[in-house]
This record gives C-alpha cells, sequence and structure tokens, in this order.
C-alpha cells in the first residue's frame, strides 16, 4: 500500500502497517474487523497479497492497533512435513495527517497494552454461548469433552480467534478459537501457538483453516 495512500480526510491521521506472513485469510479478515472497532479508527483499508494494512483514525490508541494485530494476526508455514501454525509481527512504517505521509521511526515497543488473559477470554466466550470444551485426537478430530461427539473439523466454521503471549516469554504463545457446529452447537478449542504445538492440535487447526 506504500506509494498509494487512500485520501485521508481532515481531522484523520493514517498510520500504515506492514504484516509480512500474515497469510490467513479468516484470521486477516478478523483482525480488520477487531482493529475496526477500536475507539478512534474511521475506516481500515488492507491488502493480504501487499502484506499491508492502513488504519485511518481520530486520537486512536496505535499501541493498541499493533496489539490487537499481533494479536489476531497468524500466518502458516508449509516448510516442512506438517503445517504450522507461526506468529506475525507488524511493523509501522508511515503515517500520514491530511495527504502528507510521514516516516515513522519506530513502531511502539515496550508500551504494554493489557489484553485479555486466556482465562477471561474463556469466559466471555462462554457468557456469549459457547460453552462447549473440543479437544483433538489424535487423527485431528474434534471432540467433545462433555458429551463425547466427534467432529469433522472442514465441517466448523471459526466465529472468532484469540492469542495470547506469556507475560514473561513472548515466545510462550496460545490461541483460542470460538467454534460453531454444524449441528448448531457452540464451542471453544485452545492449544499452544507455534513450535510447541501438540501434532494432534496442529492437525486440527490445518484441517479447521483449510474450508475456511
Amino acid at each position: 500500500m506504500s506509494g498509494g495512500h487512500h485520501p485521508v480526510a481532515a481531522g484523520t491521521q493514517a498510520v500504515e502497517v506492514r504484516v509480512p506472513g500474515a497469510n490467513c485469510p479468516q484470521c486477516f479478515n478478523d483482525a480488520i474487523t477487531r482493529v475496526r472497532d477500536l475507539a478512534g479508527v474511521v475506516d481500515v483499508h488492507a491488502s493480504i497479497t501487499g502484506e499491508c494494512i492502513e488504519v485511518q483514525h481520530r486520537d486512536a490508541s496505535l499501541p493498541l492497533v499493533v496489539q490487537t494485530l499481533r494479536t489476531y494476526l497468524h500466518g502458516t508455514d508449509d516448510s516442512s512435513h506438517e503445517c504450522q501454525m507461526v506468529s506475525v509481527e507488524p511493523e509501522v512504517i508511515t503515517a500520514a495527517c491530511g495527504s502528507e505521509p510521514v516516516a515513522v521511526r519506530h513502531a511502539y515497543p515496550n508500551r504494554p497494552v493489557p489484553m485479555e488473559t486466556m482465562v477471561e477470554a474463556t469466559h466471555r466466550l462462554r457468557a456469549e454461548g459457547y460453552g462447549s470444551d473440543f479437544s483433538a485426537s489424535a487423527a485431528g478430530d474434534l471432540v467433545c469433552r462433555a458429551c463425547g461427539t466427534s467432529y469433522q473439523p472442514e465441517s466448523i466454521e471459526i466465529d472468532h480467534i484469540v492469542r495470547f503471549e506469556g507475560d514473561s516469554n513472548p515466545d510462550d504463545q496460545a490461541i483460542l478459537f470460538a467454534l460453531r457446529c454444524a449441528d448448531g452447537s457452540l464451542g471453544q478449542f485452545s492449544s499452544a501457538f507455534g513450535a510447541g504445538t501438540p501434532v494432534s492440535d496442529a492437525n486440527a487447526m490445518e484441517r479447521l483453516h483449510r474450508c475456511q
């Protein structure tokens, strides 16, 4: 999107964020929706092929924009025999006020933004109706822990994805899915995220994303 900024209305600022490796359409669309919902955000223009997101805003919290993208975006790595989920690190590269783009010297490191914990997100989703808990079988199916019903991940819709980083170790990551099954039941599936993802969980997540 560099060199092709959308017009910025008076009183509105724009920031362009590079998101290299964000190649999952489901997560990409979810992240854009989450950013649009942030206070002060006016509009969002994005290109998954260009790995770029432009956020037009009025005094929005830019660290929160970056953290939201970091939380909800991910990519996939097919370089090995197994599909691995990989994190995406947003990079703020330009900002614009009116029609004049200016360089941003750096993003917004070391400025903590309070985000949901896994427990908080689980409780929130449960209150929204996602009451079942799923686990992955060795074959990569999703099994309801309460009733034992087994579901083919390809038949399940992903309503929301929430990612988490460890407080002391950013590489200690987890991911939580809010899922809608073909029979109408709603549930949650969580897993470690990244190199530590169990094989069964990785198989289930690959199959979940395959038909989204």
